[in-house]
């Protein structure tokens, strides 16, 4: 993988490359074939280190043009019509409650926004939060609100593990993706707190989480549910354990973590459901 790049003439001001170019890493030619008389296709195979993590997405999807930017654009605004269409028939049709439609323009607000402009989240280093909001407690607290046209305070108190958990996945899936989106122009927080400090908020977020599991249990939440948060905490101190080693750095044992963190917001949430439908 060579990088090509316009090189400094002697003599010039420093701020750039001596050389037209340097190398990266080296890979494989897999497979070659040729479509048409106009075009020829390489298959490359990198070296593992540069090869895409099993949990990278996002940025790379675009960077690398697997999926055409026009295509994302198109498939997003498709998406946000079906949304405002549904939150209609909610609202007018089923007669849900007032809110059904401010929570369902809540959710598009921060979770479309995310990384479209004028706002860009993402590029402002607080999408992490908004998609904890978004897929924490919006979900829950909403689910809620539809089917009985009111809001709970014990529905809050569960909605903030699951929204520190979503917010974790969010942050060690961007360790694999940080040079794409670095060049992609997002500044989210492990671009600007880098990876040994955000893996610090990462297990910070983790406590967090079981703190407020706990004060769930207290706040009425059945005990019966922490039964079945046991899993989860033993996965949690393997994942802590796995980032005071800096694990992250090895690109297997790193998408290893993305998969437990992953295993950890679902757990937390499937506890609290198999907590209270078992107490009912």
């Amino acid at each position: 993988m060579v990088n090509l790049e316009k090189s400094l003439k002697f003599g010039d001001r420093v701020g750039g490359h001596l050389l037209y170019g340097h190398v990266d890493t080296v890979g494989y030619i897999k497979r070659v074939s040729k479509p048409n008389r106009n075009k020829m296709e390489v298959t490359i195979e990198l070296a593992s280190k540069y090869g895409k993590s099993s949990f990278s997405g996002g940025s790379q999807v675009i960077a690398q043009n697997v999926l055409p930017r026009k295509y994302a654009k198109t498939a997003s605004y498709i998406s946000l019509a079906l949304a405002a269409a549904a939150g209609l028939v909610l609202q007018f049709y089923f007669k849900t409650g007032v809110f059904t439609i401010p929570l369902g323009v809540a959710g598009i607000f921060f979770g479309f926004f995310y990384s479209s402009p004028p706002f860009r989240w993402v590029k402002r280093g607080v999408g992490e939060i908004f998609i904890g909001f978004c897929y924490g407690w919006l979900p829950i607290a909403t689910g809620f609100y539809l089917q009985t046209q009111h809001f709970s305070s014990i529905v809050n108190w569960i909605c903030i593990p699951v929204a520190l958990t979503i917010f974790n996945v969010i942050l060690l899936n961007e360790f694999p993706d940080l040079k794409a989106d670095i060049e992609s122009g997002k500044r989210h927080l492990v671009a600007r707190f880098g990876t040994l400090n955000s893996s610090y908020l990462y297990i910070s977020s983790v406590i967090l989480t079981w703190v407020f599991f706990i004060i769930s249990i207290f706040i009425g939440v059945p005990f019966t549910a922490l039964y079945f948060f046991i899993p989860v905490f033993v996965l949690s101190i393997f994942v802590i354990v796995s980032l005071l080693k800096k694990a992250y750095i090895d690109k297997k044992k790193l998408e290893l973590l993305c998969g437990l963190t992953i295993l950890i917001n679902t757990g937390t949430t499937i506890a609290y459901i198999a907590g209270i439908a078992i107490s009912m």
